[in-house]
Formats: structure tokens, sequence, C-alpha cells
């Protein structure tokens, strides 16, 4: 046997050492590598290949998105989840109208003539909208409405108005006449500080007269004032023609002594005679004294052809109406002159 130590070893130890490893097949193992696998634990990989190691879903834990690259960028971007969208998105594939059926919840329904449910489109012809050619009822014929007129004619009262009446006119009646009412509560408030005629707006009336006649017109107001001292308003009706009074009536004062206080008026105008044809009416007002502002509160404007008799003393029934009301507008000034000189509340009238 050759020298078991040929001199290289420090001691027997390190002789054997060297003399093991220069064997074929054999390597140093040395302390580093031993605690390096000693750190392994038992069967660690020895179930599973490489592939299912990266796969994603044999990872378990969580990593915060700021961990992958773009990730919060592209979900900043994106619609929240919402409950409408979710149920349009739920709708079929099928081509209709969309129909909200509850909240969140809807319907798709067809465009045609298939059942009673689906939206009629104007090129279907089912009954539900007229064709293009189409006929109605014939109307009662000239001779067939005389013939109606003469079976429902009164016996007594005002006789309707057929055509030929207003042709020719009537010998007693009058044309039915036309009207419009003024609520500053709805309308909008109109004031004047002007001591010139003012125009009321929105209550302008035409009149058609069928035969050389009066027209009567009536104003009926509710005026009040604000700021200054006692003030008097006046109202007036004019006929226009091209947009300048050619005839007015006389104006109507009223004395406004506190303000925010109520007064009632009205003004009366019967025009010349007209020949046939067409003519507007218009009411006015203005400030005559003081220097407060006139408010309009509220007003019905009504215009007539007259076609009547006059009655007695030469008057029509118009002019007897506005006698009256002037005597009742002159009667509720005394009794409210009567009560504030008692020192009672004046009140409304």
């Amino acid at each position: 046997m050759p020298e078991f130590n040929p001199g290289a070893a420090a001691n027997l130890n390190q002789a054997v050492k060297e003399r093991y490893e220069a064997n074929a097949d054999t390597n140093a193992f040395s302390d580093a590598e031993k605690a390096k696998l000693a750190g392994v634990a038992g069967s660690a990989t020895a179930n599973a290949t490489d592939a299912a190691l990266r796969d994603r879903a044999s990872h378990t834990g969580s990593q915060p998105q700021s961990s992958v690259a773009g990730l919060a960028a592209d979900l900043a971007s994106k619609q929240d989840a919402d409950a409408t969208l979710s149920g349009l998105a739920a709708l079929p594939a099928a081509v209709g109208m969309v129909e909200q059926t509850a909240p969140d919840s809807f319907a798709t329904r067809a465009i045609g003539v298939a059942s009673a449910n689906d939206l009629l489109a104007r090129g279907d012809a089912d009954g539900r909208y007229a064709a293009t050619a189409h006929g109605h009822p014939t109307l009662p014929s000239a001779a067939q409405k005389a013939a109606l007129d003469t079976a429902n004619a009164p016996t007594s009262g005002n006789p309707f108005l057929t055509a030929s009446d207003l042709a020719g006119g009537l010998p007693t009646g009058q044309i039915p006449g036309d009207f419009v009412n003024y609520d500053s509560d709805t309308q909008g408030l109109q004031t004047t500080t002007d001591n010139n005629w003012v125009d009321l707006t929105d209550m302008d009336l035409t009149v058609v007269t069928a035969s050389t006649v009066p027209v009567r017109a009536v104003l009926s107001y509710t005026v009040s004032r604000t700021g200054g001292g006692d003030s008097t308003a006046a109202f007036r009706i004019v006929r226009i023609e091209a947009g300048v009074p050619v005839e007015t009536s006389l104006g109507m004062q009223s004395s406004i002594d506190s303000p925010n206080f109520l007064n009632n008026g009205s003004v009366n105008f019967r025009s010349a005679a007209l020949a046939a044809g067409t003519y507007t009416f218009r009411p006015q007002f203005r400030l005559v004294s003081g220097s407060g502002t006139i408010q309009f509160i509220r007003g019905q404007f009504q215009c007539q052809a007259q076609q009547e008799p006059l009655g007695p003393e030469g008057r029509s029934r118009w002019d007897r109406r506005a006698q009256s009301v002037r005597r009742d507008l002159r009667d509720r000034k005394v009794r409210r002159d009567r009560r504030a000189w008692q020192g009672r509340p004046i009140g409304r009238g």
C-alpha cells in the first residue's frame, strides 16, 4: 500500500479527507452547503410542476394595486357599479324600444303589429293609425242644418243665432260679444305714475259688426296705489285704428286715499254707429293727481255690437245697466264715507 500520508497533510484527519476525495465520484460537501440544504422544507416542491408553481391560481394571499404596473390608472377610468346600468346591460339583444318597467328594471318592446303590446309605427296599417287616404262621416247639408235650426228653435226668450241672423241683424237682442279677464296674480302687475294715458296690455278686444251699429264696451276694474299721498286714477276705453285712438270714452276717476286700499270702478263706452267691419277697442289708465304709483290689480273688459232697439227714455239695456252700475258705485262710496266719518273700519267696496 502506498504511503498513506505522503507528507502533504498536516495531520491524519486532513490526510484521510484528501485521500477520500481523490477517488472518482466523490465531492467535497462544505458546512455552508449543508446549512443551505437544511433550510429547505421536506417535500417542498415534490408534488408540483414548474407550470403549477407559476400559475396565478396556485397563489394565496393578496397584494396591493400599486404592485401591479398600470393597474390603479386603468381602474380610475372605469365606471363604478350602477344598478341602472346593470339593468340595461341585462336587456336581450332583440331590436325594439326600451321601456322602464320598475326602478332599475327594463324591458324591450318590439316595433310593429305582431302583438297588442308592440309599438306602432306610422307605416303599420292595423287600424290604430288612419290610412293616408281615408274619409269622414258626411257633415249635415245646408238643408239638413236648416231643418235642425227650425226643429230646435225656442218658443220664447232670445232666439238662437243663425247665419241669416248675423247677416241681416236681429230685430231684438244683441250680437254675442267678447270679453277678457286680467288678474295681476297670474299675468303680472301693471303700474303707472304717468299723467298721460297708458295702455292696459293684453286686454284688446276685436268686434265685428254685421251692419251699421254702435259698439258698447264696459271695463270693470280694481285699482290701488303704493307710495305718495292721496292719489286719483282714471280709466277710459278707446277705439283704435292703425294704433291710434280715434274715439274715446269719458275717463272714470277713482280716488285712492290709503296705500294698498282696493278701489273698484267701472267705465262704460258707446261708440258712434260703425259700418259693417272689424274694430279694435282698448282700455287705458293714468295718474290724474297725487304722487303715488297706480296699480291695476284685476279687471274684466267686454265689448258687444249693439243690435237692440232703444227702451224707455231712448236708452238701451246697456245704458240702463251702466246707470245701475254707476248708482251702485255711488252708493258704495256714500257708505264708505259714512263709515270713515263714524270712525269705523272702511274695508273693501
